[in-house]
């Protein structure tokens, strides 16, 4: 049952094209599905939906607005300025620059609450008494399970920590054991950063499935040492991107040399194509719960984000993926 003033703030969100049920839901505090509902019974369902395709379509069509892209220009232009600065002196600084201008959603965290947490971090991994990861996340209201999950965003070791973890929503869960069925190359470690969950709880549902490891292939392109992950690639790739040096690069991923990022700059379609199948599988999870909604295959395709060609390769998986939803009685 919803309350009045949660139905008045999903009514208000649903005004807003740009935001999706999965959106105005976290936002009201209760499940998409509720919002659905919500919509449906005070009528604003169809038009919500229909200003959902018209917001897709015009943003597809127009590509980034020209006033968010002349700002995304100043700003990026500014980074690479004070980069020079940060380069050697500032570690945070140069984590929270490709954190936050690369491809992946920045942990819905502000600028300054990630670059002074990672300082921290890096001034108490020097000091001989470590503080845990509840009273680094403290000063700035973040709970340790936040702090781990930025750490590992910005590839760097947290802390061991007896604290128990959150556990999972259904739909959480649901995207974990798509993770695990994924039949791509990607190591256990880049299955769950890009997911954004401890590898111990993608680990933990691999084995309930029966599935002691993956078909993992190292990344090693020509010319490298050791072998590299495919999260810390989209990393370099991102810094390439926002107009990084070679030389600010080398001293930004500590221990890669300037030919290992050429190496790793040449097979730059190919460790894309391996990331975009992992998470195109992944997609299969909101395509079925959509269709379990009781939306149309065209209106679950846009819902989920899924092409044509990929919807007919995905719904040709579903049956394995509720097969494993069942075997671990997730519903």
């Amino acid at each position: 049952m919803v309350n009045s003033y949660r139905r008045k703030r999903i009514i208000s969100l649903s005004k807003k094209p740009e935001l999706s049920l999965r959106d105005i839901a976290k936002r009201v505090g209760v499940s998409h599905e509720t919002v659905r509902r919500v919509l449906i019974g005070v009528g604003n369902h169809n038009e919500w939906l229909a200003a959902r395709e018209e917001y897709e379509a015009m943003k597809k069509q127009n590509g980034v607005d020209s006033k968010n892209g002349m700002i995304e220009r100043l700003v990026n232009a500014m980074f690479r300025l004070c980069v020079g600065r940060a380069r050697r002196e500032d570690l945070a600084l140069c984590k929270t620059l490709v954190l936050f201008h690369s491809r992946h959603k920045p942990l819905c965290l502000e600028f300054d609450v990630v670059y002074n947490l990672l300082r921290d971090y890096y001034k108490a991994r020097a000091s001989p008494e470590k503080p845990t990861l509840s009273e680094l996340g403290a000063p700035y209201g973040l709970p340790f399970h936040r702090v781990s999950k930025l750490l590992r965003a910005v590839n760097e070791r947290a802390y061991y920590s007896r604290e128990s973890p959150r556990c999972l929503s259904v739909y959480e869960k649901k995207r974990v054991v798509a993770a695990c069925l994924a039949d791509t190359g990607l190591s256990l470690a880049d299955r769950s950063l890009l997911l954004g969950y401890p590898p111990h709880i993608v680990r933990a549902y691999a084995r309930r499935l029966g599935l002691s490891c993956f078909s993992y292939q190292p990344l090693r392109p020509k010319g490298s040492k050791h072998p590299f992950s495919y999260v810390q690639a989209l990393e370099l790739y991102g810094a390439f991107d926002l107009g990084f040096s070679l030389e600010d690069i080398v001293c930004l991923f500590e221990g890669v040399r300037e030919k290992e990022v050429n190496a790793l700059l040449s097979v730059r379609p190919m460790v894309e194509l391996e990331v975009k199948r992992f998470r195109d599988f992944v997609k299969l999870v909101d395509l079925m719960d959509a269709l379990e909604l009781g939306y149309t295959p065209a209106q679950a395709m846009f819902l989920a984000s899924v092409t044509a060609e990929l919807y007919t390769s995905l719904i040709n998986k579903r049956e394995e993926l509720q097969e494993a939803y069942s075997r671990l009685d997730i519903r």
